[in-house]
């Protein structure tokens, strides 16, 4: 699928930093490399559309090279952002929509599994997570997609947290740890049989 020399293929993704601190967004195509980071309190989400911006702009400075091109990103949620008849949820994924439709090109962009499948993605990760490391204090505004995804997993981990410190000193809390997360039947017919929250225990044993 989309055969070099026919087509021009770009590598992107994004990578998060722990504590949605920042994103690190990395383009690679062996004509160019780029990493760069999204700023504070942003997500992957963030760095995958950055570096389809990236990829995108770079495609406009080189029309010469190229008539078909497909930009590769492991992140189907960005891609389907992108191509979406739906009101645009940030900046970002506005400035791909006018990239995308500004070029008369052909340009597919391609959403993929994991870093392996396509050569050259594994050095786009490498350039994302290169992009976390720099140090920037920015002003950009955070996407209201961004500010729930943060707030949700802040309110997650402190959730955590005080259900930790709750319940820590009590008998069945290391059995806690070893439970399966899958099958969710399995896991709440143990769960229950570990807290002795189950009305049929009596007749288990």
């Amino acid at each position: 699928m989309y055969p070099e020399p026919d087509w021009v293929r770009i590598c992107t993704d994004g990578s998060p930093l722990k504590d949605f601190e920042s994103a690190g967004a990395g383009v690679y195509y062996h004509l160019f490399s780029f990493y760069l980071t999204t700023g504070k309190f942003t997500t992957a989400f963030d760095g995958e559309l950055a570096a389809l911006e990236v990829a995108l702009a770079q495609l406009h400075c080189h029309l010469n090279i190229f008539i078909r091109a497909v930009v590769f990103c492991d992140s189907k949620a960005a891609v389907f952002a992108v191509h979406s008849n739906s009101t645009p949820a940030s900046f970002n994924i506005l400035d791909c929509k006018k990239l995308l439709k500004s070029l008369s090109e052909e340009i597919v962009l391609q959403g993929i599994h994991g870093h392996g499948i396509v050569a050259g993605n594994v050095f786009a990760d490498h350039l994302a997570k290169k992009g976390t490391l720099i140090q920037r204090t920015t002003r950009k505004t955070v996407s209201f997609t961004s500010a729930k995804c943060i707030l949700k997993k802040k309110l997650k981990d402190l959730t955590s947290i005080q259900y930790t410190e709750r319940n820590s000193n009590k008998i069945w809390w290391n059995y806690l740890k070893d439970l399966p997360m899958r099958p969710r039947r399995k896991t709440v017919a143990e769960f229950r049989l570990a807290t002795v929250h189950d009305c049929l225990l009596k007749h288990l044993y």
